[in-house]
């Protein structure tokens, strides 16, 4: 065993030099995960996975945000939002969500269907890793302390959320159910990926909504118990692999979005979706 050396008269160490003394202290990266809830060292992750932000950056690593509200004006954000909050192993189990989602907008294996113009079915889409990609995204929001994600609370609803991404069961179709908006090019050639915007958060028929934008896709989520309507499932995630997809140009995702949200305001939006259902129906039978 070596000697333990004792310190000089002046306090510092042997060996040292007295600038080495009033060197900063690194901060303690050690605390509780927000996923599993054990004490260690957490990870400086994305909240928002980083390949999002490939596509938006300009040359210094700067993004715009666009915002849900109208006339609201873009914000810049520096590089890709990261938070210590996650432990390493729940990092690298919603990582494995978060690379699914990376080719998921590349319908890599996924079959499409036209439904009507601007209304597709999609099929062989893995449900559990989706599922899972978009509820670890929420409550990674709702357990971030960056005012970018303050719209993200989920309550009494944090619990299960939290439960069924550490998990990984994401259970079925008609619980959180999932809902996407693909939004497209001027003509629809394909995703509009340089675009990202703050969460939001919505009411409808009693349930709490959460709606996503980025990676060319708008994802809205319910975290609430509430019955939706029937179309709202219909047209969700099934645990079959499908999801119906509205297909929109940018200028328009946005007000289709919100018809999801309060479509017993705009009647005339609730009759347009729900054709588009039975027209799905009438196809499928």
């Amino acid at each position: 065993m070596l000697p333990l050396m004792p310190p000089a008269a002046n306090g510092i160490m042997p060996g040292r030099s007295l600038s080495d003394s009033n060197m900063p202290r690194k901060l303690s990266t050690v605390g509780q995960c927000a996923l599993c809830l054990a004490t260690a060292e957490l990870r400086q992750s994305h909240i928002i996975p980083e390949h999002v932000y490939q596509h938006v950056y300009d040359d210094l690593s700067r993004f715009p945000v666009l915002p849900f509200s109208t006339g609201g004006r873009p914000q810049i954000k520096q590089h890709g939002l990261k938070e210590r909050s996650l432990y390493h192993d729940c990092e690298q189990r919603t990582g494995l969500y978060d690379s699914y989602a990376k080719t998921f907008p590349q319908w890599r294996g996924i079959s499409s269907e036209r439904v009507t113009s601007e209304l597709l079915r999609l099929r062989g889409i893995d449900y559990a890793k989706l599922k899972l990609f978009i509820l670890a995204t929420l409550f990674r929001s709702h357990a971030s302390k960056q005012p970018f994600f303050s719209t993200v609370n989920l309550g009494p609803h944090a619990e299960p959320i939290r439960q069924t991404v550490l998990s990984g069961d994401p259970g079925p179709s008609d619980r959180h159910p999932l809902t996407l908006i693909a939004v497209v090019k001027g003509d629809y050639s394909g995703l509009e990926v340089g675009m990202i915007s703050q969460p939001e958060r919505m009411r409808a028929d009693g349930n709490v909504i959460y709606r996503f934008l980025f990676g060319g896709l708008m994802w809205i989520v319910s975290v609430s118990s509430h019955r939706h309507p029937s179309y709202v499932y219909e047209g969700a995630l099934q645990e079959d692999g499908s999801i119906m997809i509205i297909a929109r140009p940018a200028a328009g995702a946005s007000p289709i979005a919100k018809s999801f949200g309060h479509l017993h305001q705009k009647p005339e939006l609730r009759t347009i979706f729900d054709a588009h259902m039975r027209r799905f129906h009438t196809r499928d039978d």
